[in-house]
């Protein structure tokens, strides 16, 4: 017999808003663009710098609009909202790519680009994961219940972490899968047999892939020192983004890891992680400003409208150029021919 029906429990839950992008740092990324202009106004690079200047304002107005026709109210439902958030990121890394070869034309021409908003390179591919693998081997519990009075045999399929690959399992009683459109493996059970009012305990040896390497953190601390002492007394954008740089690192080296592989473990690892991308990415922006550049000469002269010629003119042309040829082969026929002509006449006389 079932009981009595129990009413619907409904929970609210309030997340923050990570997918609009602040008014404050878009009216930030333009007055950044502003003041570069500013600087670049009296130098060579005054036109590229107004035509990056305004397709930099162009990609922000578009974000802008694009942001309050997808605001949480001005649409159907939040997941439209939120599907919505990688269009605005595409378009910010459009402008901060812009701004960032705006910061690189003042540099070169001598000034301080007062702050550091450009796109940094892409962070090449390390081996970190790979070397990661094999070290170190964690166990995940899964527990299969049965609250009937009667044996049951389940149906079990359990998504794993992004991270894990296939040959990274050992899962006795279970298939490891892929799914290709989450893009994640998972155990696949497809008949656990439980008894009555009990709960099987399943074991999963999983390889250890949240573990950032010690020996890239050494090596990122040593680049944001050398960093910090470079800039030190140098322009104030490069000095304090350096030190905002060290600030961030000493922050990821505080934070403590979890010992018990569960969300909490997983959670940490990525946000330290996506930390140390960050501080990555930063160095590697903060390097190539750095870097010694030559001013590329630009040349502000109007280009000279020239005609094209007409297609008789062309064929003339063309005919010339043939002609020429020919007569230059003919020259060279000649001359080879007449030499040879010299000596076998020449094999012909008689020795005296």
């Amino acid at each position: 017999t079932m009981g009595p029906k129990v009413p619907p429990v409904t929970f609210g839950v309030s997340l923050q808003d990570v997918w609009t992008i602040p008014d404050e740092r878009i009216e930030l990324l333009r007055a950044h663009a502003g003041s570069l202009l500013a600087a670049l106004s009296s130098t060579k690079s005054k036109t590229a710098a107004l035509k990056l200047k305004a397709a930099v304002e162009d990609t922000l107005v578009s974000l802008e609009e694009w942001q309050a026709a997808y605001a949480i109210g001005a649409v159907a439902s939040v997941r439209e909202h939120i599907e919505s958030g990688e269009a605005g990121q595409r378009m910010l890394s459009q402008a901060r790519k812009d701004i960032g070869e705006l910061e690189t034309m003042a540099v070169t021409a001598g000034f301080d680009p007062g702050e550091v908003h450009g796109l940094p390179p892409e962070i090449p591919k390390d081996s970190q994961a790979e070397s990661t693998v094999g070290l170190e081997s964690l166990t995940m519990i899964i527990k299969v219940g049965n609250p009937s009075a009667q044996v049951r045999t389940n149906l079990v399929k359990r998504y794993l972490p992004q991270e894990v690959r296939i040959s990274d399992v050992t899962a006795p009683g279970f298939e490891v899968r892929y799914d290709g459109l989450r893009d994640a493996c998972y155990l696949h059970g497809p008949g656990l047999v439980v008894g009555p009012g009990l709960t099987n305990r399943y074991e999963v040896i999983i390889s250890n892939r949240w573990v950032i390497s010690e020996v890239l953190l050494t090596a990122m601390e040593s680049r944001v020192t050398n960093l910090v002492a470079q800039t030190e007394g140098g322009f104030s954008a490069f000095e304090n983004e350096a030190k905002a740089i060290a600030s961030s690192m000493d922050s990821l080296k505080s934070r403590e890891v979890p010992e018990t592989l569960n969300e909490l473990y997983i959670a940490n690892y990525r946000e330290r992680k996506e930390l140390l991308d960050n501080i990555i990415a930063s160095v590697l922006r903060l390097e190539e400003l750095m870097a010694p550049k030559t001013q590329a000469t630009i040349f502000d002269a109007d280009v000279l409208q020239v005609q094209a010629p007409s297609r008789s003119t062309t064929w003339i042309i063309i005919y010339i150029i043939l002609a020429f040829m020919g007569i230059m082969s003919l020259m060279f026929f000649l001359r080879w021919y007449g030499k040879s002509q010299q000596e076998a006449m020449q094999q012909d006389v008689p020795e005296e």
